[in-house]
């Protein structure tokens, strides 16, 4: 990887209407970065284009869930680095950081990568972050020049997207990881649940960072018992973690406590009780109801849930949403719930 490519902000601001003739979705078939279409008054309505940082390694999976402030800085991780949008009309390059093997011309690594997906968790002078398939500690107190705390590979055994973010424990050396659950018939012809390696719900041990162990291992979602299958790999669609809740820089987001929010695509929203980081209990979940309209293509195979995202307010509002079904407000009533802190 040669790194994210970080050009010239555009000038000249668009500011053009209109939508397809037909009204259908329009083509994107110009190369990545390519603004010239907008002059047909096909693809932009009500908006402006303030900048635009081209290239695929710009995003990761959910980097914009990460923007933070250092001093009169705003800086966001980008894959490859991170970018400086204080003046979001100029974002520019801050720092860049690889796994060494990554970079053109050194010797290659000896296993595949993803690579950052994200959000990465920022807290003071270090960066956690899902780096498929490794979990990675950064020094980013300079942020010119980020350097490599520690690391932890985890493939093998586990598959998916080995490590989809990476969120520290308050008051304990413990980070929680996991995995991002794959496969599951995204499309007519692709791999089923369960066809892989399993996926990875576990905490690491940050005692020394410089050397990250894993510490523990999450329970495996369980049906209820009146379930018309007998685990959830029978269900059909992905079956696996994907989201937590950890938009922490947000002042109306509940910290993270001793409870852990985690979304699990068909198998609903999980909540474990880490309390003690070496022995996670299961304390709720929320299954949503079996669809009976399709609403999106996802899964091919049945018609069943995929519970996707998680935010917890500082009421106690739990919102979830699902591909199928749309959004769900919840509140946990079980042990160790947390008091609302919303002022």
């Amino acid at each position: 990887m040669a790194g994210a490519g970080i050009a010239s902000a555009i000038g000249a601001r668009a500011q053009v209407t209109g939508l397809t003739p037909d009204g259908g979705t329009p083509p994107f078939r110009l190369a990545l970065g390519a603004l010239n279409y907008l002059d047909r008054k096909q693809y932009i309505h009500n908006m402006e284009i303030v900048a635009h940082v081209p290239g695929s390694n710009i995003s990761g999976g959910e980097p914009l869930m990460a923007m933070w402030a250092r001093g009169k800085q705003r800086l966001l991780p980008a894959n490859g680095g991170f970018l400086d949008i204080s003046d979001p009309a100029n974002p520019k390059e801050a720092g860049r950081w690889w796994m060494p093997g990554q970079k053109d011309g050194e010797p290659p690594l000896g296993k595949n990568i993803y690579g950052f997906h994200g959000p990465a968790y920022i807290e003071g002078d270090r960066a956690y972050l899902g780096y498929s398939p490794w979990f990675v500690l950064l020094d980013i107190s300079d942020i010119s020049k980020p350097k490599l705390i520690g690391s932890l590979a985890f493939d093998p055994p586990f598959g998916g997207i080995q490590v989809h973010d990476a969120m520290p424990i308050p008051g304990k050396s413990f980070v929680f990881v996991h995995s991002e659950g794959t496969g599951g018939a995204d499309s007519p012809t692709g791999p089923r649940a369960c066809t892989g390696p399993m996926y990875l719900t576990g905490m690491v041990d940050i005692t020394d960072p410089t050397k990250p162990k894993l510490a523990s291992i999450f329970p495996t979602p369980v049906p209820p018992p009146d379930a018309p299958y007998k685990d959830f790999c029978e269900k059909g669609g992905r079956f696996g973690p994907h989201n937590t809740n950890i938009l922490q820089h947000s002042p109306d987001v509940e910290k993270q406590g001793d409870l852990i929010y985690l979304t699990y695509f068909n198998a609903g929203l999980r909540i474990y009780d880490v309390k003690d980081p070496r022995l996670p209990k299961e304390v709720g979940w929320f299954i949503p109801p079996t669809p009976t309209k399709r609403l999106g293509p996802y899964p091919y195979d049945k018609l069943v849930n995929q519970t996707e995202n998680v935010l917890v307010d500082t009421r106690g509002n739990i919102f979830v949403t699902d591909r199928q079904l749309g959004l769900f407000v919840l509140r946990y009533t079980g042990p160790g719930e947390p008091a609302p802190t919303a002022k």
